[in-house]
């Protein structure tokens, strides 16, 4: 992945301070704020029928819907299927959605996981967690200050402002390489994560429970410097697993909420942020 200068970077993150801007990109997805700054989306199985409120997470490759949804929506759910989490394993079922709408975008016959969402450690009051797998390698606008989430055509794609950083696929997952506290770290793009999570077996700082699927996990919080590809983002608030042996893609998780918008443009191998002021 390759690295511009810390001054290239710094001109180019005062070049978007203003909202990043879509030409004729469709209409966006209005999305809601839930606590700790975390987003869900309208989601409908019938465009007719209420829509179900899935969490954005762009750290899981499978979309989940909740074993209550599953069967109001009266979904044959497959049992035996396995998730492996930072706390383990998990059981969880398996169904196939007839359609999947997110705005003006159908998923056909599209498979999800069925699972007890307070056992992945998310809130039971929401639907689902739409994964990657929902986003099927769109071009993606996350606009975290409008609170829309829109699927951008190619040659509107110009017209999104933010810093370019490089990223790799792995997993459905989008990774990023990062400095934390000086050490190069690959990090994960996760909408779905509260604080920066780092996969390490660092001792200091305030011992913590991370809520994660499966379970609560060790772990240290405090703050550490972080910066992407040379661009400095100052001290945020980092999680340390404590245990190193943790199942995962990378070393550690980038949340959404250090940026006011996130463009995600799988074929063109990056990512474009607006960092919060």
């Amino acid at each position: 992945m390759a690295h511009g200068t810390a001054l290239c970077l710094l001109v180019a993150l005062a070049s978007v301070t203003a909202a990043p801007r879509v030409g004729a990109a469709g209409r966006g997805v209005s999305l809601t704020r839930t606590g700790g700054g975390l987003w869900t989306a309208p989601v409908h199985a019938d465009p007719a029928g209420r829509p179900w409120h899935f969490l954005i997470d762009t750290g899981s490759s499978h979309t989940v819907l909740a074993d209550a949804a599953a069967r109001r929506a009266g979904l044959v759910v497959m049992p035996g299927r396995r998730l492996l989490t930072p706390a383990g394993m998990v059981e969880v079922g398996e169904a196939i959605l007839p359609a999947l709408h997110l705005g003006e975008r159908v998923r056909r016959a599209f498979p999800v996981v069925v699972a007890d969402l307070a056992a992945l450690g998310r809130d039971p009051e929401i639907d689902g967690i739409l994964g990657m797998d929902a986003l099927g390698g769109d071009r993606v606008l996350i606009d975290l200050a409008a609170g829309l989430l829109t699927f951008v055509a190619a040659d509107d794609a110009r017209g999104v402002r933010g810093v370019r950083v490089p990223v790799r696929e792995t997993g459905g997952r989008f990774v990023i390489e990062a400095r934390v506290d000086g050490r190069p770290r690959q990090l994960v793009l996760d909408t779905g994560a509260e604080a920066v999570v780092v996969f390490d077996p660092e001792v200091r700082g305030e011992a913590v429970t991370l809520g994660t699927a499966g379970g609560g996990v060790a772990a240290r919080a405090g703050r550490a410097q972080l910066s992407l590809a040379g661009l400095p983002l100052g001290a945020v608030p980092t999680v340390r697993l404590v245990s190193a042996s943790q199942p995962r893609t990378g070393d550690g998780l980038l949340p959404a909420t250090l940026f006011t918008s996130i463009f995600i443009d799988p074929p063109a191998g990056e990512v474009r942020l607006v960092p919060r002021r």
